[in-house]
């Protein structure tokens, strides 16, 4: 079962959900088994990274099941597992030190690992440049995992390496054309660099393949091109949808692109509360240059305490 979700999970956003059950499964027909514990944690993680769940949700039924894998007879490679995902999932909800430190006690079971290191770098301080040079070295020891391509472009996008992160676009689809994620963030690339046409082509097809993110990038980027009363047409039609959870954070980015800024700003506000995992691009994101100089975003980077 967990070898059946393993395969499934490889396949990005599409596959998660397959391999989820995969997991409960093995869970129920073994529930002393760390390692599926461990992986449906991971599992709980990356959907919620795609919007299945609220970060405060999905994050606490992540961090439950892992845990749990941690209370069990582990291998040192199911225990060093659990640590990093425990690193990554204190990141996302700006738990700074404690994330830095599930980083360390992963890194004395394995210390050649070093992908958190360059998320690290990046999101919480700033080091962009340095986070894509420790993620280049990662990334070469498998070069044909499309997974860990899709954290290299990632890091290269918010290092502002557009260029780079095309290349980088263009080898993932080159082994899977169907992988949504690719799409979706060389839309994003497209758009930080103003091809807003572009950019709405690879949204689309990310969209054919039920990517969550293509939608909301869509409408951000028609405000861009000026196009507004489409957006806000769009907006209006998903903001009422039961199936479709939008972050607080998103819909700041929306309104604020749409011209309302006090009220993006009171979604912002909101979005902390809720421990929205997106805040914790805020610092280095391109998404959220319009917003940096207003005193209200400039408050809410403080709150954040980021590490000097």
């Amino acid at each position: 079962m967990v070898l059946n979700g393993n395969f499934h999970f490889n396949q990005g956003p599409e596959g998660i959900a397959q391999a989820f059950e995969f997991y409960k499964k093995a869970i129920a027909i073994d529930s002393l088994n760390a390692y599926p514990h461990i992986r449906l944690g991971w599992a709980f993680y990356q959907l919620t990274l795609y919007n299945k769940f609220p970060s405060k949700i999905g994050f606490a039924m992540a961090q439950k099941e892992i845990k749990k894998g941690l209370s069990l007879e582990t291998t040192s490679a199911e225990k060093h597992s659990a640590h990093m995902d425990l690193a990554y999932i204190n990141l996302w909800q700006y738990n700074w030190k404690e994330a830095w430190a599930e980083y360390e006690k992963a890194l004395v079971i394995n210390p050649k690992r070093n992908d958190f290191n360059a998320f690290y770098q990046s999101l919480a301080l700033g080091n962009t440049a340095e986070a894509v040079s420790i993620f280049k070295k990662v990334s070469a020891e498998n070069p044909v995992d499309v997974l860990n391509l899709r954290d290299l472009v990632t890091i290269q996008y918010l290092a502002r390496q557009f260029a780079d992160a095309s290349k980088t676009c263009k080898k993932i689809l080159e082994l899977d054309s169907s992988f949504s994620e690719a799409y979706r963030i060389n839309g994003m690339v497209l758009s930080a660099e103003k091809k807003f046409d572009s950019a709405l082509v690879n949204f689309k097809i990310a969209g054919e393949f039920k990517n969550p993110w293509a939608p909301i990038l869509t409408i951000i980027t028609l405000c861009n091109m000026g196009k507004k009363d489409v957006a806000g047409k769009m907006f209006a039609v998903i903001d009422t949808m039961k199936s479709v959870y939008i972050p607080s954070t998103v819909k700041a980015l929306i309104y604020y692109s749409l011209g309302n800024a006090d009220k993006a700003f009171e979604w912002l506000n909101r979005s902390y509360n809720d421990k929205d995992f997106i805040l914790a691009f805020l610092r280095v994101d391109p998404l959220w240059d319009p917003m940096r100089s207003d005193l209200r975003f400039q408050k809410l980077i403080k709150k954040m305490n980021f590490p000097k």
